[in-house]
């Protein structure tokens, strides 16, 4: 009698186990992080001070980063297009929503993170927002 206590008990413990075991792929979903994208920023804040370049959207503002002590490298491009808030067409690389056509964008010595941008003599700087 006692033998096949042991032996229903190990039956039943033996499935819980396993699954215990297993290697818990089933069943589980995978998240990607990427940067957002400027209608993800603009959603956040409709005023943000941003710009696309290339396929990486900069933003001013951030407290931390103007606070840095950077060196002006070389001129890597400029603005080619305002934004305008109803327009119903993607937000295209080099389009800005606050800096005027034209402004010219450098890379700064030591950083990949930071471009700059001169308008009217005022040199502002810009993060790239990474993986969120």
């Amino acid at each position: 009698m006692k033998a096949n206590k042991i032996i229903l008990s190990l039956a039943l413990l033996l499935p819980i186990f396993l699954l215990g075991c297993s290697s818990g792929k089933a069943g589980t979903t995978t998240t990607e992080s990427k940067p957002p994208t400027a209608a993800e920023v603009l959603e956040e804040d409709q005023d943000a001070d941003i710009f696309r370049w290339e396929n990486t959207i900069y933003k001013t503002g951030v407290d931390w980063v103007d606070e840095l002590n950077l060196t002006k490298q070389e001129e890597i491009g400029r603005i080619s297009s305002v934004y305008k808030k109803n327009e119903k067409h993607e937000f295209q690389a080099g389009m800005a929503t606050k800096l005027p056509k034209g402004t010219k964008l450098y890379s700064v010595k030591g950083r990949t993170d930071v471009l700059l941008a001169e308008v009217d003599g005022i040199t502002k700087k810009y993060l790239a927002l990474a993986e969120g």
